[in-house]
């Protein structure tokens, strides 16, 4: 049963990473409610490709290596065009969706035609899956452990007026020409 289970598990490695590590890199902002929505959504995207690859390969460890090539190049767009051309463009979306989509397709065609057993393959995605989903995982508890041991700085409850040794400047403008 374990060997039947062990090469599906790479995909779920890679979209739980991709979800630990958005949440490891913004611990400070985001609760633990916070996940409620995206590991369901994440692990039911990853059941999606496995069915809808098992369909086209007819095999579960073709689906598997299908899904994690899928995911990461969805998962990877946004951040693969950020370092590409924030700010200058020399990338635009229709030519890296052009070459995202070929990527794809050629992924899919490398598995369509390949009779090799794919049980390395899905060793080797699996080590690198499992030690991406540790990375952000202890960093989130390092994290948890020094926000713990920093003691909180004691604030005025909320009831009590607070004095301020300054005014704040506040100003009020009136464009009046875009009245009418």
């Amino acid at each position: 049963m374990v060997k039947k289970i062990l090469p599906l598990l790479h995909p779920f490695f890679f979209v739980l990473f991709f979800i630990f590590f958005l949440f490891s890199n913004n611990r400070n902002q985001l609760l633990w409610s916070d996940l409620i929505a995206p590991l369901p959504m994440g692990i039911a995207l990853v059941i999606f490709c496995l069915i809808v690859f098992r369909f086209i390969f007819g095999d579960w460890e073709k689906s598997a290596s299908a899904s994690t090539c899928t995911l990461i190049l969805f998962l990877i767009y946004g951040h693969i065009f950020e370092i590409l051309g924030p700010g200058e463009y020399w990338i635009r979306h229709r030519y890296l969706m052009v070459i995202w989509f070929a990527l794809f397709l050629v992924g899919l065609l490398a598995l369509w035609r390949t009779k090799r057993n794919l049980k390395n393959l899905s060793n080797g995605l699996n080590l690198v899956g499992l030690a991406l989903v540790v990375l952000p995982l202890t960093q989130i508890i390092f994290f948890e452990v020094n926000a713990r041991q920093t003691p909180t700085p004691h604030l005025p409850p909320v009831s009590e007026k607070v004095e301020l040794e300054y005014t704040p400047d506040i100003y009020y403008i009136f464009p009046d020409a875009y009245a009418s």
